[in-house]
């Protein structure tokens, strides 16, 4: 995919939504059956840019806090935007939006992306996790950033497949 994509021209003041939306159109050969879930980030002047459509949730830790920067775009997500409080069945963490072709009407729009510009200081690290479960059980634990990795190399509830997680930190 990245050669694909490296190939594409693109001028230094594209936004990075619309890299993913065309990374999304560029790759994708059959556009009505075929979409991406994908979240991408970089380092610009004022810290690390992210956009992420689909199933990841980014939390950043500096120093002793936690906040979650960009939600993911799920069912359970958008119920709790609607006010309704939600203990989390797996069937809700369903995926609302995802990057599709151009060609295709069921793919999510600039707009739709959901982005975050966060300052990297040498206390803040960046987390990018796609298992809700795993989100959960960091901000239930109130893991420190220090631990972090090795909480998250550790766990493994039964039942649910391991998926990829991304720390950033300076």
């Amino acid at each position: 995919m990245i050669q694909k994509i490296d190939v594409v021209p693109s001028p230094e003041n594209l936004s990075l939504p619309q890299i993913l939306l065309d990374a999304a159109d560029e790759v994708i050969e059959d556009p009505e059956y075929m979409f991406l879930l994908g979240t991408t980030w970089r380092y610009v002047p004022e810290g690390v840019e992210i956009c992420s459509v689909g199933a990841a949730t980014v939390l950043v830790f500096e120093q002793e806090t936690l906040e979650e920067v960009i939600t993911p775009h799920t069912v359970t997500e958008w119920l709790k935007r609607q006010g309704h409080s939600i203990h989390t069945p797996l069937f809700m963490n369903q995926v609302t939006h995802m990057l599709g072709s151009r060609k295709s009407q069921k793919s999510c729009h600039v707009e739709d992306i959901r982005m975050a510009l966060v300052p990297l200081l040498p206390t803040t690290t960046i987390a990018i996790i796609a298992e809700q479960l795993l989100v959960e059980a960091i901000q239930e634990h109130r893991i420190p950033r220090h631990e972090l990795s090795s909480f998250i190399e550790a766990w493994s509830p039964p039942g649910v497949m391991r998926t990829t997680s991304v720390l950033i930190s300076w």
